[in-house]
């Protein structure tokens, strides 16, 4: 710990308002090669550059939100997994392909898409369990509609499933929300006690 500077309010709060102007330096940098990567694939269908771009992040929580950009505008396809980082270009005929959209992308920076937004850890809870239900529905009406996202098996069944969850995990939320009173331990009966039998003997 020695070796952690200290600083005084004044200088803390001068270092934190250069970290916000460097971190708006870097979006706009990121923003600015990823159109002229996603420019240069549209003319030469070569994905090295985005693939360049993506991998400058370092260990950056917004490569995701990056990847939903480049998804959204573009068909190329970044797979980052253990085995490593690869880049290749959906064909037409693939599930969830998208067309080039330079012009798109330049229009909506990666970190204003609602579909790109870096999500903060929140308490685990009836709510949100609701929230990660209904978006997933969303993204199946998405799927339907805009061919945005790849869907396997019966739609029709799928989103029974999914409705069928919902009403479950309503009624269920409900319960939790409003517990019923736990109802009082009935009381047991009193026996009243047999009178002692008085010998013949002695009662007469």
């Amino acid at each position: 710990m020695s070796n952690i500077a200290r600083m005084s309010n004044g200088k803390w709060m001068a270092a934190i308002t250069t970290l916000v102007g460097l971190f708006a330096k870097v979006d706009a940098k990121v923003h600015e090669l990823g159109c002229v990567a996603l420019q240069h694939g549209a003319e030469t269908f070569d994905a090295r550059r985005m693939l360049d771009v993506y991998k400058a992040f370092g260990h950056s929580g917004r490569k995701k939100g990056f990847l939903v950009w480049v998804e959204m505008f573009s068909p190329i396809r970044i797979t980052d997994n253990d085995k490593g980082v690869t880049v290749k270009l959906a064909k037409k005929e693939d599930k969830g392909f998208t067309d080039w959209d330079v012009e798109g992308a330049f229009a909506r920076p990666f970190w204003t898409l609602e579909e790109a937004a870096e999500r903060t850890a929140k308490p685990l809870s009836a709510d949100a369990f609701l929230k990660v239900i209904y978006a997933y529905k969303g993204k199946l009406t998405k799927a339907k509609e805009e061919n945005k996202y790849p869907i396997e098996g019966d739609v029709t069944q799928l989103e029974t499933l999914i409705d069928n969850v919902i009403v479950d995990a309503t009624r269920r939320k409900a319960q939790i929300d409003n517990p019923q009173p736990t109802p009082a331990p009935k009381a047991k009966p009193r026996t009243r006690k047999a009178k002692a039998q008085v010998p013949q003997q002695l009662a007469a």
